[in-house]
């Protein structure tokens, strides 16, 4: 049966005006029901139909990257950056300025609607460097893409021993206090850190947690840290739903930093 089939249609087959014979004009109707909605969860194309609110707002042009629905953050992403173990400033090399020039990218949406393909115009990408006291004149590098950048320093004669809570309250702090156009490490940023995310800390800890501040998918957090001393996890996954839905009806939810959802415009 094609569900483009109607029911004046439908009654015409001889099958069906056998069934109308033998059982009753009753149960044509059930099986049209039966075979309709088969017919429309066999393909594709109507479930991606029924998924998607009536209330589409104006879509992108193809050119955009936008041909379909809109979606909506559902779920803040939650990421964090841990020491193996209680490090000094040495950890990643044999001289003293171990650490120096490495860092961790956090990438981010800014909350701001977006028909651009992957979501490029929306998501911004934050470094975070550990910068040594000794090296003069740090300048970020390879900043392509880079929306901001934030540094804790170190000194190889007050912090040759344990580093590894130290840092991370730096980070902390620098993320709550950097203004907007803060110039970091020959770098001027495009957004305050703090309007993308709200650090959390415990005291003592040697993990620093990136809660994201606007909702939705995005990229996961890297670092360039040898694993052996650190690592990246994401303790709550960035989700969201498509645009229209209410708490009624909510509809799913999924990854809006992964395909095909990287092609949907984002509302907000």
């Amino acid at each position: 049966m094609s569900y483009f089939i109607d029911w004046r249609d439908y009654v015409r087959q001889p099958r069906i005006k056998s069934l109308i014979e033998s059982k009753g004009v009753e149960a044509a109707r059930q099986e049209y029901i039966r075979e309709s909605n088969k017919a429309m969860w066999d393909d594709p194309l109507i479930i991606n139909e029924s998924l998607y609110s009536s209330a589409d707002p104006t879509t992108a042009a193809a050119s955009a990257g936008g041909s379909s629905p809109s979606i909506v953050g559902h779920v803040a992403e939650v990421e964090a950056f841990t020491w193996v173990g209680t490090i000094n400033n040495n950890v990643t090399g044999s001289a003293g300025d171990g650490l120096n020039g490495y860092y961790i990218e956090v990438p981010t949406y800014n909350g701001s609607v977006d028909f651009s393909y992957n979501h490029v115009n929306s998501t911004k990408r934050f470094r975070f460097y550990f910068v040594s006291a000794s090296t003069t004149g740090f300048t970020a590098t390879n900043t392509t893409g880079i929306a901001g950048v934030v540094t804790a320093s170190y000194s190889k004669s007050s912090e040759t021993i344990n580093v590894t809570g130290s840092l991370l309250s730096k980070l902390y702090t620098a993320i709550l206090s950097q203004g907007a156009t803060a110039v970091v490490a020959g770098f001027t940023n495009t957004i305050a850190p703090s309007a993308l995310f709200a650090p959390t800390m415990s005291a003592g800890s040697s993990s620093l947690s990136f809660v994201h501040v606007n909702k939705g998918g995005v990229p996961a957090i890297s670092t360039t840290i040898p694993t052996t001393t650190s690592s990246v996890s994401i303790t709550t996954n960035g989700l969201d739903r498509y645009w229209g839905t209410t708490a009624s009806a909510p509809g799913p939810t999924f990854d809006g930093a992964i395909s095909p959802y990287t092609t949907f415009a984002r509302r907000g």
